[in-house]
């Protein structure tokens, strides 16, 4: 893999796991793009063969229509920013595969609105197994965790 370093941030690239590359401040939408353009992520992105494997993840909505604009193959998930409860409706309008709710700001409804869509339901975050499992058994496709063996058992169940 490849590591890239910013402002105390990492971003590894890797063809076995998917990145996340996040920006989440308004403060940062100017940032993250220079970050972007300037150091030449998104080459770096296809130089390393993984558009599949890494998506671009904000609640800032400007900065994700500068990351659909500058590279519209990679995918990109809409993140809670201000408006947690209208993360499906976002990720339509601004042309988003994936969405990450974040605990306790969501509920079944959203998780089937936004498979009715066909996006991608994302969850931040769950270290505990009776956790993961309800949200398995919820519809969430990817549980991000600090936990990853443990999560990684409840998924193989």
């Amino acid at each position: 893999g490849v590591t890239v370093s910013c402002n105390n941030s990492m971003i590894i690239f890797s063809r076995q796991k998917t990145a996340l590359i996040k920006a989440e401040h308004s403060a940062t939408v100017l940032k993250g793009f220079g970050f972007i353009k300037n150091f030449g992520l998104v080459n770096l992105v296809r130089k390393y063969d993984c558009e599949k494997w890494v998506y671009f993840c904000s609640g800032n909505d400007q900065l994700l229509r500068l990351c659909k604009k500058m590279a519209p193959d990679i995918a990109c998930c809409v993140g809670a920013g201000d408006d947690a409860w209208g993360l499906v409706e976002r990720a339509v309008e601004l042309g988003c595969e994936k969405i990450q709710l974040f605990k306790p700001k969501f509920d079944q409804d959203m998780i089937n609105r936004a498979h009715e869509k066909g996006l991608v339901v994302n969850v931040f975050w769950s270290d505990d197994a009776q956790e993961a499992k309800a949200f398995l058994d919820m519809g969430i496709d990817t549980i991000l965790t600090n936990d990853y063996n443990l999560v990684s058992q409840v998924v193989r169940q």
